[in-house]
């Protein structure tokens, strides 16, 4: 019986092991983990623990940028890379899986700015997570054959997206061609006309969220 008893013990703190050492990692330990070669502006590990451990205060990149952690929450982590260049990742899960998803955004680029997905070894996705709606659903006339020309005269259009309010389940979608401030000043009517759209993470992937 003192046998079993042992065994039975030992095959106990044994699961415990196993499951201590495959916990969730968080999103900040996520970010620390990433490749150096993913964020070219911030290829140290060293830098970005360096970072968590002091949120708010301003950094230098290795080309002379400041970078700067804007807030982290248990499921996001958001930061500046540079004055033009905001970085935002978020934790999703579905089926005991979780995934990454890097949000970079550039404020005077837009065309650079990128969606991604990774596995939690930063592995990218293939399938895709995420499909963007037809233009016509962030016009708030969706029959104002006014701005669909004008649309049409600024060239390509791209995507801008966010995380909403710090949860990475809910992701707002914004479209332009130009950076903000150029767009205003050039356009402003046509900003009145547009107006961010938003998915929600369901089922695996991010789908129109419909309130």
């Amino acid at each position: 019986m003192r046998r079993l008893t042992i065994l039975s013990l030992l095959g106990l703190l044994l699961q415990i092991g196993m499951v201590s050492g495959t916990r969730a990692q968080s999103v900040g330990e996520l970010f620390v983990s990433m490749p150096d070669s993913l964020i070219t502006i911030l290829p140290d590990s060293t830098l970005r623990a360096d970072l968590l451990k002091s949120p708010g205060e301003t950094l230098t990149n290795p080309f002379g940028g400041e970078v700067k952690v804007l807030s982290e929450t248990e499921g996001t982590l958001r930061l500046t890379l540079d004055s033009s260049t905001e970085l935002e990742l978020g934790l999703l899960s579905y089926k005991k899986r979780n995934y990454i998803c890097l949000i970079a955004t550039s404020t005077i680029v837009p065309a650079q700015s990128v969606v991604a997905f990774y596995d939690t070894e930063w592995h990218r996705m293939q399938e895709p997570l995420l499909e963007m709606p037809d233009v016509e659903l962030f016009l708030t006339d969706s029959e104002s054959n006014g701005v669909k020309s004008a649309l049409a005269e600024q060239g390509h259009l791209h995507w801008v997206a966010s995380f909403n309010k710090d949860n990475p389940e809910l992701l707002t979608l914004r479209i332009t061609s130009y950076d903000d401030q150029t767009a205003h000043s050039l356009r402003p009517e046509i900003r009145e006309k547009l107006h961010p759209v938003q998915m929600r993470w369901r089922s695996g992937r991010y789908v129109l969220y419909n309130n």
